[in-house]
Protein backbone atom coordinates (compact mmCIF):
# COMPACT_ATOMS: atom_id res chain seq x y z
CA UNK A 1 0.00 0.00 0.00
CA UNK A 2 0.99 3.88 -0.45
CA UNK A 3 2.25 5.61 1.76
CA UNK A 4 0.93 9.50 1.97
CA UNK A 5 3.03 12.61 3.36
CA UNK A 6 0.70 16.20 4.29
CA UNK A 7 3.06 18.64 4.14
CA UNK A 8 1.63 22.33 5.55
CA UNK A 9 2.97 25.82 3.75
CA UNK A 10 2.45 29.24 4.89
CA UNK A 11 4.05 32.74 3.77
CA UNK A 12 6.88 32.71 5.05
CA UNK A 13 7.25 28.64 5.60
CA UNK A 14 11.44 27.76 4.42
CA UNK A 15 11.54 26.52 1.10
CA UNK A 16 14.31 24.42 1.35
CA UNK A 17 13.23 22.61 4.18
CA UNK A 18 9.91 21.68 2.83
CA UNK A 19 11.13 20.95 -0.81
CA UNK A 20 13.93 18.89 0.08
CA UNK A 21 11.38 16.61 2.24
CA UNK A 22 9.37 16.74 -0.52
CA UNK A 23 10.99 15.56 -2.60
CA UNK A 24 13.08 12.72 -1.01
CA UNK A 25 9.61 11.44 -0.04
CA UNK A 26 8.39 11.32 -3.56
CA UNK A 27 11.85 10.03 -4.79
CA UNK A 28 10.49 7.10 -2.32
CA UNK A 29 7.79 6.86 -4.42
CA UNK A 30 5.54 8.51 -0.94
CA UNK A 31 2.52 10.54 -1.98
CA UNK A 32 2.86 13.84 -1.01
CA UNK A 33 0.50 16.53 -0.41
CA UNK A 34 1.14 20.04 0.07
CA UNK A 35 -1.27 21.86 1.72
CA UNK A 36 -1.09 25.81 1.71
CA UNK A 37 -2.53 28.78 3.45
CA UNK A 38 -3.09 30.50 0.11
CA UNK A 39 -3.85 29.30 -3.38
CA UNK A 40 0.14 31.11 -4.15
CA UNK A 41 3.00 30.87 -1.03
CA UNK A 42 5.50 32.85 -0.59
CA UNK A 43 7.96 31.67 1.30
CA UNK A 44 10.78 32.55 3.64
CA UNK A 45 13.56 33.69 0.87
CA UNK A 46 10.84 34.74 -1.73
CA UNK A 47 10.35 31.59 -3.39
CA UNK A 48 6.84 30.84 -4.94
CA UNK A 49 4.60 28.03 -4.36
CA UNK A 50 1.85 26.48 -5.71
CA UNK A 51 0.21 24.12 -3.01
CA UNK A 52 -1.82 20.53 -4.44
CA UNK A 53 -4.76 21.93 -2.08
CA UNK A 54 -5.75 24.63 0.70
CA UNK A 55 -5.16 24.20 4.32
CA UNK A 56 -9.15 23.70 5.16
CA UNK A 57 -9.79 21.38 2.29
CA UNK A 58 -8.05 19.14 3.96
CA UNK A 59 -9.65 16.27 4.55
CA UNK A 60 -9.16 15.09 8.67
CA UNK A 61 -10.56 11.59 7.32
CA UNK A 62 -7.61 11.20 5.31
CA UNK A 63 -5.12 8.71 6.36
CA UNK A 64 -1.43 10.16 6.05
CA UNK A 65 1.01 8.30 7.49
CA UNK A 66 2.97 11.44 8.85
CA UNK A 67 2.03 15.24 8.73
CA UNK A 68 5.01 17.91 7.86
CA UNK A 69 6.18 21.01 9.28
CA UNK A 70 7.78 23.29 7.87
CA UNK A 71 10.15 26.21 9.32
CA UNK A 72 10.52 29.90 8.57
CA UNK A 73 9.62 31.89 11.26
CA UNK A 74 6.79 33.67 9.92
CA UNK A 75 5.17 30.29 8.38
CA UNK A 76 5.32 28.80 11.50
CA UNK A 77 3.81 31.98 12.92
CA UNK A 78 0.86 31.64 10.31
CA UNK A 79 0.69 27.50 10.57
CA UNK A 80 0.18 27.90 14.36
CA UNK A 81 -2.65 29.92 14.47
CA UNK A 82 -4.09 28.20 11.59
CA UNK A 83 -7.57 26.87 13.17
CA UNK A 84 -7.38 24.03 10.45
CA UNK A 85 -3.83 22.94 11.17
CA UNK A 86 -4.38 22.93 14.82
CA UNK A 87 -7.14 20.43 14.48
CA UNK A 88 -5.61 18.09 12.36
CA UNK A 89 -2.10 17.71 14.41
CA UNK A 90 -4.79 16.96 17.43
CA UNK A 91 -6.52 14.68 15.42
CA UNK A 92 -3.17 13.03 13.78
CA UNK A 93 -1.46 13.04 17.65
CA UNK A 94 -4.58 11.34 19.26
CA UNK A 95 -4.54 8.83 16.66
CA UNK A 96 -0.41 7.85 17.32
CA UNK A 97 0.19 9.39 13.50
CA UNK A 98 3.81 10.38 13.11
CA UNK A 99 3.65 13.94 13.13
CA UNK A 100 7.30 15.58 12.20
CA UNK A 101 8.35 19.66 12.58
CA UNK A 102 11.91 21.10 11.63
CA UNK A 103 13.39 24.24 12.37
CA UNK A 104 11.19 26.59 14.48
CA UNK A 105 8.13 24.40 13.63
CA UNK A 106 8.37 22.28 16.68
CA UNK A 107 6.87 25.26 18.61
CA UNK A 108 3.83 24.49 16.84
CA UNK A 109 3.36 21.18 18.46
CA UNK A 110 4.56 23.02 22.13
CA UNK A 111 2.09 26.03 21.67
CA UNK A 112 -0.90 22.83 21.14
CA UNK A 113 0.43 21.07 23.82
CA UNK A 114 1.43 18.05 21.26
CA UNK A 115 5.44 18.22 22.44
CA UNK A 116 4.79 18.33 26.23
CA UNK A 117 7.39 19.01 29.08
CA UNK A 118 8.63 15.01 28.92
CA UNK A 119 8.97 14.75 24.85
CA UNK A 120 12.23 14.81 23.80
CA UNK A 121 12.41 16.77 20.78
CA UNK A 122 15.00 19.47 19.06
CA UNK A 123 14.28 22.11 16.62
CA UNK A 124 16.87 25.45 16.10
CA UNK A 125 18.41 25.85 19.00
CA UNK A 126 17.08 29.00 20.13
CA UNK A 127 13.63 26.83 20.88
CA UNK A 128 15.88 25.56 24.07
CA UNK A 129 15.85 29.26 25.76
CA UNK A 130 12.42 29.70 24.00
CA UNK A 131 10.76 26.72 26.11
CA UNK A 132 13.48 26.20 28.95
CA UNK A 133 10.99 23.56 30.67
CA UNK A 134 10.57 21.21 27.98
CA UNK A 135 12.86 18.22 26.71
CA UNK A 136 15.01 19.57 24.12
CA UNK A 137 17.66 17.35 23.21
CA UNK A 138 21.08 19.40 20.91
CA UNK A 139 21.18 16.58 17.97
CA UNK A 140 20.07 16.80 14.36
CA UNK A 141 17.02 14.51 14.13
CA UNK A 142 15.09 13.34 17.42
CA UNK A 143 12.29 10.73 17.41
CA UNK A 144 10.50 10.57 20.73
CA UNK A 145 8.90 7.21 20.12
CA UNK A 146 6.00 6.98 22.08
CA UNK A 147 4.69 10.37 21.38
CA UNK A 148 5.81 9.57 17.34
CA UNK A 149 6.98 12.75 17.08
CA UNK A 150 9.51 13.48 14.51
CA UNK A 151 12.28 16.50 14.85
CA UNK A 152 15.03 18.65 13.47
CA UNK A 153 17.52 21.48 13.98
CA UNK A 154 16.97 23.62 10.64
CA UNK A 155 18.19 24.04 6.80
CA UNK A 156 21.51 21.52 7.02
CA UNK A 157 19.52 19.09 8.95
CA UNK A 158 16.70 19.13 6.59
CA UNK A 159 18.04 15.52 4.61
CA UNK A 160 18.69 13.60 7.28
CA UNK A 161 15.43 14.34 8.79
CA UNK A 162 13.58 13.85 5.33
CA UNK A 163 15.63 10.14 5.55
CA UNK A 164 14.47 9.65 8.26
CA UNK A 165 10.56 9.54 7.73
CA UNK A 166 11.31 7.51 5.23
CA UNK A 167 12.58 5.20 7.50
CA UNK A 168 9.52 5.34 10.10
CA UNK A 169 7.14 5.24 7.70
CA UNK A 170 8.59 2.69 5.24
CA UNK A 171 12.16 1.24 6.23
CA UNK A 172 15.86 1.16 6.65
CA UNK A 173 16.38 -0.52 3.14
CA UNK A 174 14.74 2.60 1.72
CA UNK A 175 16.16 5.20 3.45
CA UNK A 176 19.67 3.79 2.46
CA UNK A 177 18.56 3.53 -1.14
CA UNK A 178 17.77 7.03 -1.00
CA UNK A 179 20.36 8.18 0.80
CA UNK A 180 23.39 6.08 -1.69
CA UNK A 181 21.19 8.19 -4.89
CA UNK A 182 21.35 11.13 -3.69
CA UNK A 183 24.93 11.08 -2.61
CA UNK A 184 24.73 11.90 0.75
Amino acid sequence: MSKKALIFLANGSEETEAITVVDLLRRANITVKIAGDNELVTCSRGVKIIPDILIEQVDILDEYDVVILPGGNSGVSHLSKNIYVQKILKHYSQNKVLIAAICAAPSILIENKIINETTIFTGFPTLKDDFPNFNYIDEAVVYDIKKKILTSQALGTSIPFALSIIELIIDKTTSDKIKKEIVF
